[in-house]
């Protein structure tokens, strides 16, 4: 449809061209994912659980090129910190945060709506966010900016991709224990507080209420479910996996 066309039928118009399709079968997704090579990360154990149906793309999701066509869903679990006092924070550092966490994942997600539109089916896209998006965490201006504008930039993307036959969601995890961003984390604490790593990782783990941290593996399963199920009146809804923390 052109530009020219959006007025009050634009909505109408768009369901009756992409309101028919359907998710694909199980057997049919095809995934691709992102972040998915460090070891021990939300990525790689996302990767792991759909195994034969997902493909690893690049690191560098603000430079590299990508050609999604042909697949039925999309994984963003890239992610980048650093913390430190706004005034002493380095100005490539938060250019950085900003390039990986906000700027990559929006063009990741328009170059594979660019790529897949024409598919006959539905198409899903899920990001993986943090708790930041909605807190206030010393040290962290720029991530949980970073964070917000993502999670804002998923419910505007809903609105717009929706009727052209897209569901979408953000999962916004707590502090997970074992996972590379949280010793990354820690190792911050460590370097702009004066902490050890003992009062580092205590200060880290505060504020959670339970009595076990959030695990990779319930991640998964949320993906998993978003995934396989029918779960259209999620879309474009921030999905908080917060434990009862504030």
């Amino acid at each position: 449809m052109s530009k020219d066309k959006v007025q009050a039928s634009y909505m109408r118009e768009l369901k009756k061209e992409h309101g028919w399709k359907q998710a694909p079968s199980a057997s049919a997704i095809h995934l691709a994912i992102s972040g998915a090579s460090r070891a021990g990360s939300i990525g790689q154990a996302i990767k792991e659980s759909f195994r034969d149906n997902i493909i690893e793309f690049p690191e560098d999701v603000v430079d590299s090129s990508f050609d999604f066509h042909e697949y039925t869903g999309l994984i963003m679990c890239h992610g980048y910190t650093y913390m430190d006092w706004i005034e002493e924070m380095p100005d490539e550092e938060t250019e950085r945060i900003l390039a990986v966490n906000l700027f990559g994942s929006i063009r990741m997600i328009k170059q594979f709506v660019n790529d897949t539109l024409h598919l006959p089916y539905r198409k899903k896209i899920i990001a993986i966010g943090s708790m930041a998006y909605n807190k206030v965490l010393n040290g962290s201006a720029a991530y949980c900016a970073s964070k917000a504008g993502l999670n804002h930039f998923i419910k505007c993307a809903a609105w717009e991709l929706t009727p052209k036959g897209y569901d979408i969601y953000i999962i916004h995890p707590s502090n997970v224990m074992d996972a590379p961003m949280s010793a990354d984390t820690i190792k911050h604490l460590m370097r702009y507080r004066g902490l050890d790593e003992k009062e580092a990782t205590a200060y880290w783990a505060a504020n959670n209420p339970r009595s076990s941290f959030l695990t990779k593996e319930e991640i998964v399963q949320l993906v998993e479910f978003l995934i396989y199920n029918d779960t259209d009146y999620l879309t474009g809804s921030p999905i908080e996996l917060a434990g009862g923390q504030r």
